[in-house]
């Protein structure tokens, strides 16, 4: 049978390992994250750039039919 100081140390190095892992898991969490919302932010950039270019085309022909 283990001592208490043998258990205490298999607990330790038990839950070291456990901490290890999620603090892994977590820190992938994170990035994954952050890329998804980059791609959100990129992407709302690109709706706001093609909003602004299609308003600009939509003056222009109402422009040229109005003239």
């Amino acid at each position: 049978m283990a001592t208490r100081e043998e258990r205490l140390t298999a607990l330790r190095t038990a839950v070291e390992q456990w901490a290890d892992g999620e603090l892994e898991r977590l820190n992938a969490e994170v990035d994954y994250l952050e890329r998804v919302k980059q791609a959100a932010s990129a992407s709302g950039q690109l709706s706001e750039a093609s909003q602004g270019r299609t308003q600009e085309l939509l003056e222009d022909e109402i422009n040229a039919y109005l003239t």
